[in-house]
């Protein structure tokens, strides 16, 4: 055995990053490395990654366990490993603590600190906590040059390289969709709900598009909420909610050109998979993209934030032919720089290295601080929080439920005082991560206990539910 690797990421949700990270973690394994999977915030029925860890054909070498649910990062991290390696730097005050002779290190597959605005002109605002989390003396894996870059000239922090690769077991080579098919259909992925996606700039290139050629939106995403965010659109909307890794390529192939409206990404993994299958590119200028994109060489650049900009790059990518076979050639030619041979090397070497030096202590004090400062700003909230306006909102649920069919019971007007009192200590921080969500609770409970003597307060009850 190499030697022994916890790999701690936030959540069990389907992501490209979480995509990325377990990835490395079956390959690392291959290798004659034990690895251990743990999820800090996992979410049920999120079975997408037993596929990839746990296939048929992993023998009892390379299998990758994956801790319970109730292990907390504490206990986790103060297991016997060489490595523990971190998805999101916000784990790290809590983490490393309880780290005992492992070397900790932060896998960056983005700036953390630009992931957290709602517009995009303060995207690349400073964030002095953020900042400081990044400057632990700890060892650090960017995943692109862009990310280094941001480590080195804006944290004045050195970080080892280890690119990613594209699956190509997924991503097989597949049939090129017709130049002369219709509608024209444009793939997109990601949370359409998160605002550094740059999905209402796409929505709004696409509905003017969809007044000049016929066109159809092709959405991969982990998000099924909010699906009113394309209510009103002109074009149809086909959704693939978490479809399974194999089904990727075909889904791709089935478009006409990939989109990346982003406003910040730290690489932009779904470009390379795009070029595997001969899927023509638009992306933005966001950051990320400078590590592979030649504007005009293998895909077209667009203005982040401007829709315009990005419908004229749709336009053009969905009319020219020549453009297009262009672009599908070069794309190609810069996927063979990209493969998961040359990643676990420059991962391995970065492991031996680590090993090589002496680790630096880091003060506890320093590190409730700045958990304390974390969650004072908004960029961590603790599980607690979580489960709290889970089990709160189900509370909340049940007692409508109760009060659409019987408006004068009592016990059901007594729960939804207790809620709302409930509520109260959860919104002391406006900044915090949750804060509209405990909000939109106590306002309900505020309203309707208000109404609790109108004649009509069933239809109140109703209204007000469906609304929520």
């Amino acid at each position: 055995m190499k030697g022994r690797i916890l790999f701690c990421l936030t959540s069990n949700t389907i992501s490209g990053a979480n995509r990325v990270l377990l990835e490395l973690a079956e390959r690392a394994s291959t290798m004659g490395y034990k690895c251990v999977i743990h999820f800090w915030n996992p979410v049920a029925n999120q079975n997408w990654y037993q596929e990839k860890i746990r296939s048929p054909e992993a023998t009892s070498h390379n299998a990758l366990p994956v801790l319970s649910e109730e292990a907390e990062i504490q206990k986790a991290v103060a297991s016997d490993f060489d490595f523990v390696l971190f998805s999101n730097a916000f784990l790290l005050p809590l983490a490393l603590p309880a780290i005992k002779d492992a070397r900790p290190l932060l896998i960056c597959q983005g700036y953390e600190g630009y992931c957290h605005a709602n517009s995009f002109k303060d995207t690349f605002k400073s964030n002095e906590t953020m900042a400081k989390l990044y400057q632990l003396p700890i060892d650090k894996i960017a995943i692109s040059e862009s990310v280094q870059r941001i480590l080195s000239t804006t944290l004045a922090t050195d970080s080892y390289l280890v690119p990613p690769a594209v699956d190509k077991t997924v991503f097989v080579p597949m049939p090129e969709r017709e130049f002369t098919a219709s509608p024209k259909r444009i793939l997109a992925v990601g949370n359409y709900l998160w605002p550094l996606k740059g999905m209402a700039d796409l929505r709004e290139a696409l509905q003017s598009l969809s007044s000049q050629l016929p066109i159809e939106l092709v959405l991969v995403t982990q998000q099924k909420k909010g699906r009113e965010f394309f209510d009103n659109c002109s074009f149809p909307v086909q959704y693939h909610y978490q479809p399974p890794q194999q089904e990727l390529a075909a889904i791709y192939a089935s478009c006409d050109a990939y989109c990346c409206a982003s406003w910040y990404e730290g690489f932009g993994l779904p470009c390379l998979e795009a070029f595997s299958v001969g899927l023509p590119v638009v992306c933005t200028a966001n950051q990320g993209v400078s590590d592979f994109g030649l504007d005009e060489v293998n895909l077209l650049i667009a203005t982040p934030n401007d829709s315009r900009s990005i419908e004229n790059q749709l336009k053009r990518i969905l009319t020219d032919k020549n453009l297009i076979q262009k672009l599908r050639l070069n794309g190609r030619k810069t996927l063979e720089q990209y493969n998961w041979d040359l990643t676990m090397k420059a991962f391995e070497q970065c492991l031996d290295r680590c090993k090589q030096k002496q680790p630096v202590p880091i003060s506890e004090d320093v590190l409730q601080t700045l958990n304390i400062e974390l969650e004072e700003s908004g960029l961590y909230t603790p599980l607690a929080r979580h489960k709290q306006l889970t089990l709160l909102s189900e509370r909340l649920e049940e007692t409508l439920k109760n009060l659409k069919t019987t408006a004068q019971d009592s016990n059901a007007i007594n729960s939804l005082r207790d809620i709302r009192d409930l509520l109260v200590p959860e919104l002391s921080n406006k900044n915090s991560e949750l804060y509209q969500q405990f909000k939109a609770r106590y306002d309900l409970c505020q309203m309707l206990l208000s109404c609790t003597d109108h004649p009509n307060f069933t239809n109140i009850v109703q209204s007000l539910s469906r609304q929520q």
